[in-house]
């Protein structure tokens, strides 16, 4: 008798499964989906982007929305339909996110509070150095919360170098107090791309 009623447990278990993919996704969905999304948002507030938080988060990020399809058509397709206003969520989530990260919003908002810490580094300079000849200044590794490499002066501007880069190409920060000028291109900093961040600053990435 005891074998007669695992069957029923069986059952009960596999529909409770499918029962489970035929429903509207619920918060434990919509929290794993904010975890790539949050991890692709810091990989923003970089000057250009940091590569191994985007590695990891758009194949996962992939591979929810192939759940959250998949879970679609079967709730499209079942008897009973509950919680319809719940598939929206996640696309809202991620059209938010990619909102935030093509508007600069998350780099704007992680330089504003390392504001400071860069206006303390250029403040009182007096020019110094070149077009043609760049002076490297000697700085801290870290400035407000991002790790410098490098920063040179060219009269009175000054290029700052992020660690993290733009996968194949170099990306920092400037402070150009009369804004950018076609004469900082180089072999070395060849044809830079300049997004302003207010306040004679700029978001910059530039081929080598």
């Amino acid at each position: 008798m005891g074998d007669a009623k695992q069957p029923g447990r069986d059952q009960t278990w596999w529909h409770l499964a499918i029962r489970g993919w035929r429903s509207a996704p619920g918060r434990r969905f919509h929290l794993a989906v904010a975890v790539p999304l949050v991890m692709i948002l810091w990989a923003a507030t970089h000057p250009g982007f940091d590569f191994w938080p985007l590695f990891v988060a758009i194949p996962l990020l992939a591979g929810f929305g192939v759940v959250w399809l998949v879970r679609l058509v079967a709730w499209i397709t079942s008897v009973e339909r509950g919680g319809s206003r719940r598939w929206i969520v996640a696309p809202v989530m991620v059209l938010a996110a990619f909102a935030l990260v093509t508007s600069d919003v998350p780099l704007r908002v992680r330089f504003w509070i390392a504001r400071d810490s860069f206006d303390e580094v250029v403040e009182g300079l007096r020019p110094a150095g070149t077009f043609e000849n760049w002076e490297r200044l000697g700085t801290p590794d870290r400035i407000g919360t991002y790790e410098i490499t490098v920063v040179y002066q060219v009269g009175e501007n000054v290029i700052f170098y992020e660690s993290a880069g733009s996968l194949f190409n170099d990306a920092g920060f400037a402070y150009l107090p009369n804004g950018p000028d076609a004469r900082l291109g180089n072999g070395n900093f060849e044809a830079p791309v300049f997004r302003s961040l207010g306040g004679g600053w700029y978001a910059w990435t530039a081929s080598w």
